[in-house]
């Protein structure tokens, strides 16, 4: 019996899908980038359906709700989009090959949300603040990006992507907007704000939040959210000791911020000296813009 309904799953989502204009797009990203509340402000675009749990695209949608997709996308004859994200552990080797695989024999669109590292890696649950232990260990902010990095460049030329940054969510929202409007053919809800607006969206709609615990409480995208590890002086040399030395966090972390300019220009060695001489004293909060690119210099 569940061989068959997995059959008609994979006939509806492979086979009706695509007749009736059911669109997917799954979020991926490392724990503490923001992943949960992007998910939740996707529901400022017209048609989006968002799955009520992390989810395996391999699993989520079941059949039931697969042929609820295709009739709600028959019945007001307008695009449905249904939206996943991430489990835990999907950058683990096993889950991202299957997670690929059905990325490209699906069409699924990947939405990969990034957010300046030193924020992830200092953050600490809402009440901890107290505790030593931060949430995110460096070796699984590695394998997060690491993952990331594989997954986009297996599927960019087989299924619609975009990379985001939760800075520009935050600081720059309809840039942010555009971008995933281009990528996934999205339209805007007219009735509602700009998606940093999550709390004021999600009580215009009426609705409830499945996964609010993982959000600790339902909220608007917050300025105060970025660079606010310079605002704490464990979190402070917690970021310098990662980025001190010529480890493999080190490196990666330095090639993370240049590439996705939260860094400008080049990360030579003076560059380093001057970027921890200004931290050592520095607690303001500026939110990073977009850099022009340049070729990482030899040191």
């Amino acid at each position: 019996m569940q061989g068959l309904r997995n059959a008609l799953r994979g006939f509806v989502r492979k086979r009706l899908f695509p007749l009736f204009g059911v669109r997917r797009i799954h979020i991926v990203g490392c724990a503490r980038s923001g992943t949960t509340m992007l998910h939740y402000a996707m529901l400022a675009f017209d048609g989006v359906v968002l799955s009520t749990t992390e989810s395996d695209v391999g699993l989520d949608p079941g059949l039931g709700q697969s042929l609820g997709l295709v009739w709600r996308a028959m019945t007001t004859r307008a695009p449905v989009h249904y939206v996943t994200k991430r489990n835990y552990g999907w950058y683990e080797p096993d889950a991202l090959r299957a997670t690929i695989e059905t990325l490209r024999a699906e069409h699924i669109g990947v939405l990969l949300l990034v957010r300046d590292p030193r924020d992830v890696l200092a953050s600490r649950h809402a009440g901890a603040e107290q505790s030593e232990a931060f949430y995110v260990e460096p070796s699984r902010w590695m394998k997060s990006v690491a993952a990331g990095d594989a997954l986009i460049d297996a599927v960019r030329h087989a299924v619609p992507t975009v990379t985001v940054r939760y800075e520009d969510v935050v600081a720059n929202p309809d840039y942010a907007e555009t971008r995933i409007v281009n990528a996934f053919g999205l339209r805007k809800n007219p009735r509602l704000q700009s998606i940093d607006k999550l709390r004021d969206n999600v009580r215009a709609l009426g609705i409830g939040v499945d996964m609010e615990q993982a959000l600790h409480k339902l909220r608007n995208f917050d300025r105060n959210s970025v660079q606010k590890w310079r605002s704490e002086e464990r979190s402070r040399s917690h970021v310098l000791d990662l980025l001190s030395d010529d480890s493999p966090i080190a490196v990666s972390l330095h090639d993370f911020l240049w590439r996705h300019r939260y860094l400008p220009g080049a990360w030579s060695a003076s560059a380093r000296q001057q970027w921890y001489a200004s931290v050592e004293s520095a607690v303001t909060r500026e939110i990073p813009t977009e850099q022009p690119a340049q070729p990482p210099t030899k040191h």
